[in-house]
């Protein structure tokens, strides 16, 4: 081509060809606006259509799940250097509305949390990270599972008496809100001695076929669970005149 400059419709200014995009509809094959004039004009309208650009993002998104997936794919694994560095300064500038969000997301959809979570490759992705961080931080990790403890007493025994029924199969399950409802009921003192409860008892114990249902789950002080061990209807429990009152309420 004889000329190898052109001016701008746009802008006005006199520049080589490699500025202009190339259109095959015109006579000399490039766009009659330059690369940066048309990328500022995009710009100012992605701008004004944001929202337009948001619905058709979210059609297209819907119509062609498959091939957005494996998109986003294709540029995490092109990228992964990038979008870890990304992530990290984002989680470290938005710290606490990040967790904030996280958890109104995992308290609205514990179903999908659970199902996400029951997945056999992320059990095991999870676990191995988790026993992986754990080696790494020891010291870390105890000194947070202890003030944790510390501040949730009441669930950690809950929790301890939980595990123990699954240990052995029980059949049965109990919530923490429903065990705090039975441990209410007595009044927060050993269903046997009325002392301040400590943990749970199952008043049917497990190793004799008894259930984690609320309803075989009572207070009790320390020292009366161990003495009770596996006994079940013992006649030598004794039950003090508050929780007389209280099961015949």
């Amino acid at each position: 081509m004889a000329n190898s400059t052109k001016s701008c419709t746009k802008c006005g200014e006199s520049k080589s060809l490699d500025a202009y995009s190339k259109n095959r509809q015109r006579k000399d094959g490039h766009e009659s606006q330059c690369k940066a004039c048309r990328s500022a004009a995009f710009a100012a309208w992605r701008l004004l259509n944001m929202d337009k650009r948001r619905e058709d993002q979210k059609a297209w998104y819907a119509a062609n799940p498959g091939a957005k997936a494996q998109h986003d794919r294709d540029y995490r694994a092109n990228h992964l250097e990038e979008e870890r560095a990304h992530h990290a300064s984002w989680y470290a500038a938005n710290r606490e509305a990040s967790i904030a969000a996280a958890t109104a997301w995992v308290r609205a959809n514990p179903d999908k949390l659970k199902a996400a979570r029951d997945q056999p490759h992320r059990k095991a992705t999870k676990s191995a990270s988790d026993r992986a961080y754990r080696r790494a931080h020891l010291a870390e990790t105890a000194a947070v599972t202890l003030a944790w403890k510390l501040a949730n007493r009441d669930r950690v025994r809950v929790l301890t008496s939980r595990r123990k029924a699954l240990k052995r199969d029980a059949p049965g399950h109990s919530t923490i809100a429903q065990v705090a409802a039975r441990v209410a009921y007595y009044g927060g003192k050993c269903w046997m001695c009325g002392a301040a409860w400590q943990g749970i008892d199952h008043v049917k114990p497990l190793s004799k076929g008894g259930s984690n249902w609320p309803s075989n789950l009572r207070p009790a002080c320390t020292s009366c669970n161990s003495s009770k061990k596996a006994t079940w209807e013992s006649p030598g429990v004794t039950v003090p005149a508050l929780v007389k009152l209280n099961l015949a309420a």
